[in-house]
């Protein structure tokens, strides 16, 4: 038997420190009181319950899903260099647009030289109760 604190032997058996504390009241628990006031509840200790089945399946996924975890950061990784590359060359892209835009003559710069702009007829404005 080992003797723990009320919370050490709540966690060992499963249940809430209160629960614990009731079963000493009712004696179904036996503690006694340390020389700083805490109590010390006995408390046979179990073995861990043994691996079933369904545990051990889901370890194996656990770890199926770590390796895909691990396998999707990488290709993150990857595009993200990707990004950056692509990114980089639109850069370029620009600059060298710009520079070819400078080149080019310039057009017409007096509104007569302008082709006119098309633009709608103007309505008049009426009143909706007929005035």
């Amino acid at each position: 038997m080992a003797e723990l604190t009320i919370n050490e032997a709540a966690a060992a058996l499963h249940l809430a420190p209160d629960t614990i504390r009731r079963r000493i009241l009712r004696g179904e628990l036996q503690a006694r009181q340390d020389v700083r006031g805490r109590y010390l509840v006995e408390v046979d200790v179990e073995p861990p319950a043994p691996v079933s089945e369904d545990s051990a399946l889901l370890a194996s996924e656990l770890e199926a899903a770590k390796a895909l975890l691990e396998e999707v950061r990488h290709s993150r990784d990857g595009l993200e260099e990707a990004l950056a590359a692509a990114r980089q060359g639109e850069a370029e892209l620009r600059r060298l647009l710009s520079q070819a835009m400078r080149a080019l003559p310039a057009g017409p710069e007096t509104p007569e030289e302008q082709p006119p702009t098309p633009t709608a007829p103007k309505r008049r404005w009426r009143w909706p109760w007929g005035r």
